[in-house]
């Protein structure tokens, strides 16, 4: 099991106590398919089997993909497939997900395949087709592991979050389209526009992402176990996502919207959910920049920062760093004069732009056991401690952090001590969004042939 323990102090220091599971497996069968590029410019292709087996180095190589296999399905029949593209702020990533369910009873996820650029679709705005052409690796790999027989019956769509949420209408449907006639050229079955290509709002991500996380916990249509909360935090938006116990917190998320409902087999769910646009990583990091430096600058006379320069009151004394998003650099200028007072410069400038943005405190957070996925994982679990004055190698993180602690507890209404799982994934499987998501696509197509039949 895995543990962030939030603690704050006088200076920036975040207890990060958690466990790895076994490491993933990799694997890539090449079936030798005219027309199937081999993928080059993929970083990374994982692949998770929900199988009591084991492996050997000699069985598995991480080196050479032609060494790599996939268990051959003993599940039973019928198996299918879903495929789920996700083009975040960040990068693009693709799910295949392998399915059986025999006999009425709900499915049992037995396969996985995610594979990743680095490179987010919001890059090509002005260039569709190269945004397109940028997701034809991701979609062989998907077609390489599905087996030949199978493509027909296995949709495939594609959800665009933050980082398309930001763009201009025109330059996101272009986008779309041109993505949609990608995936209208492959073998694999194609729903309708709007059910294939669209962009996830965030009330859905979040949705998405509990569902995934309740599925794979195995609590969804037990009558013995409760669900869990489910935080994400993406590179351009935060979601919380829940079933609420409170009447107080029904009250309050209805006034605001914030209750939703979710079907799951012959139950119905009603759950608290809402997505912070502009509260991600990567998009708070360049904001609060944006404000701190607006801030600093008027006490600066005359200020020499211009474009995409900052000053920042997050990094130590003397220091200059830069970073990528959304297919600019970035550059933030250090003003601090004493290392002692960066945390508390730090975190009261995150403070005034997280006050700025209106987080709902859910009056029940407190009590509820929650999962935090993505960036709440990755930057947990780079480091045991996390000091201020330490920024050598990952110069950025220590302002990450006071970020995400200000963001549970400023923000959501954690308490300091309060204890949250990051597990990056449960059993052999990642817990993101897809997953959820590729049910409902899956439900939307067995809707459709249910109707043609």
């Amino acid at each position: 099991m895995c543990f962030f323990t939030i603690l704050l102090g006088i200076s920036c220091v975040l207890y990060m106590n958690y466990q790895v599971g076994p490491s993933e497996k990799k694997a890539w069968r090449d079936r030798s398919r005219p027309g199937l590029s081999r993928v080059q410019d993929v970083k990374e292709i994982l692949l998770f089997e929900n199988l009591e087996s084991s492996f050997s180095s000699s069985q598995v190589s991480t080196e050479d993909p032609e060494k790599g296999f996939v268990i051959p399905n003993d599940g039973g029949d019928p198996d299918f497939y879903g495929v789920m593209f996700d083009a975040g702020s960040t990068g693009s990533r693709v799910h295949v997900f392998h399915f059986v369910a025999a006999d009425g009873s709900p499915p049992t996820l037995l396969a996985e395949l995610y594979n990743y650029t680095k490179v987010g679709l919001s890059k090509f705005a002005k260039k569709p087709e190269e945004g397109a052409s940028s997701l034809k690796p991701l979609l062989d790999a998907a077609l390489n592991f599905i087996p030949a027989e199978k493509w027909s019956s296995s949709p495939v769509a594609l959800k665009a979050t933050a980082g398309l949420r930001l763009l201009p209408e025109e330059e996101a449907d272009a986008l779309l389209e041109a993505v949609y006639q990608l995936f209208c050229d492959s073998p694999l079955h194609v729903e309708v526009k709007e059910k294939s290509i669209t962009i996830l709002e965030g009330n859905m991500e979040g949705i998405y992402i509990w569902f995934t996380l309740n599925f794979l916990l195995g609590v969804l249509g037990s009558s013995d176990k409760s669900t869990v909360g489910a935080l994400d935090l993406g590179g351009g938006s935060t979601q919380i996502t829940f079933v609420p116990n409170s009447p107080d917190t029904l009250r309050e998320g209805e006034k605001l919207n914030y209750i939703d409902t979710f079907r799951f087999l012959h139950k119905t769910f009603k759950v608290y959910t809402h997505s912070y646009l502009g509260l991600g990583l990567k998009e708070a990091r360049l904001q609060t920049m944006k404000l701190d430096h607006n801030i600093i600058s008027k006490k600066l006379q005359p200020t020499t920062s211009k474009g995409n320069v900052f000053y920042s009151s997050c990094l130590p004394p003397n220091t200059t760093h830069s970073w990528e998003f959304n297919g600019l650099t970035y550059t933030a200028l250090s003003v601090s004069t004493d290392i002692g007072a960066v945390y508390d410069e730090c975190r009261s400038i995150t403070k005034r732009y997280i006050n700025d943005m209106n987080v709902h405190s859910p009056p029940e957070v407190y009590s509820m056991k929650f999962y935090a996925m993505s960036y709440f994982w990755t930057r947990g679990s780079e480091v045991h401690l996390i000091v201020c004055n330490n920024v050598q190698e990952k110069p950025f993180l220590c302002m990450d952090m006071v970020f995400i602690s200000t963001l549970l507890t400023k923000g959501y209404g954690f308490e300091h001590d309060a204890v949250l799982e990051i597990c990056p994934k449960i059993g052999k499987f990642e817990v993101s969004w897809a997953l959820g998501a590729t049910i409902d696509l899956l439900h939307t197509h067995w809707d459709h042939l249910a109707k043609e039949t």
